[in-house]
């Protein structure tokens, strides 16, 4: 048996992965969204608290300072913005087609498991 622990991000990933797999969209956007969010408190190790208010602005201006990179930045807002628009009905700003289209999304879902990984 391994008995070697994993983070509360890495079983967000995991369990982002497996209703992913099961065409879960809406529920696999919200976990690998926060799967991001919790792995960047850890690793900047930025101290805020679980519970707290993971969407903190602190969290998102460490992710957007520390990955500098146009494309990555993108995949972020991109991810931000329909799991806002899906979560708490916000317009999404440009971006319908992740919800509406199941290829779109599949992208996105994948960017995003790259920008999780390069969190470092």
């Amino acid at each position: 048996m391994n008995n070697q622990k994993t983070t509360l991000d890495e079983r967000m990933l995991n369990k982002a992965k497996f209703f992913y797999d099961k065409k879960q969209y809406l529920i696999a956007l919200t976990l690998i969204f926060e799967a991001i969010l919790d792995k960047a408190n850890r690793v900047y190790k930025l101290n805020i608290k679980e519970g707290s208010n993971y969407s903190s602005s602190l969290i998102k201006s460490k992710i957007r300072e520390k990955l500098n990179d146009e494309e990555v930045l993108k995949t972020f807002a991109d991810l931000e913005h329909s799991r806002n628009s899906a979560v708490h009905g916000d317009p999404a700003i440009g971006t319908q087609n992740y919800l509406e289209n199941q290829k779109d999304f599949e992208k996105l879902f994948a960017e995003a498991i790259k920008l999780y990984d390069m969190i470092n």
